[in-house]
């Protein structure tokens, strides 16, 4: 198969790093934020999970950043390795 990323532009393989860090942050923060909201929700003895204003808020700044990451990482693999 070969090298993948061999033929690509340096600045596209920055951008595609940047969309996968990206996603695992995301990601990863949900499930953080989730797993806090349901033990929050047993430790209420309520059955409904839902986020607080500030989960909410904090998980929205999460995505905000994964925006800036693509462009980002494209242009540093650019700078450095352009």
């Amino acid at each position: 198969m070969g090298n993948l990323f061999a033929n690509m532009h340096v600045a596209t393989v920055g951008a595609i790093a940047g969309v996968a860090l990206g996603l695992v942050l995301v990601i990863f923060e949900y499930s953080m934020l989730k797993r806090l909201a349901e033990r929050r929700a047993v430790q209420k003895g309520r059955k409904v999970v839902e986020m607080d204003p500030t989960e909410r808020k904090q998980f929205m700044g999460m995505v905000k950043f994964s925006f800036f990451l693509p462009p980002g990482f494209a242009l540093l693999a650019w700078m450095f390795w352009g």
